[in-house]
């Protein structure tokens, strides 16, 4: 099970960072040689509603 309160999403329009919803599904895979966590669906931005990258990143 991954924990999703240790990934963000940072949105590609306006920068801010968000946490990952806990019932989104997602797995950890193997991006550009790191373990990344990869949401099944892309994430709409809860500042301005643009939908961003399915990769998130580490706090």
């Amino acid at each position: 099970m991954v924990n999703k309160g240790e990934w963000i999403i940072k949105c590609d329009n306006c920068q801010k960072e968000y946490d990952i919803a806990k019932d989104a599904p997602a797995r950890l895979e193997e991006v550009y040689g790191e373990k990344r966590l990869v949401l099944e669906f892309r994430p709409e931005c809860p500042y301005c509603n643009t939908y961003n990258s399915r990769i998130a990143i580490k706090r």
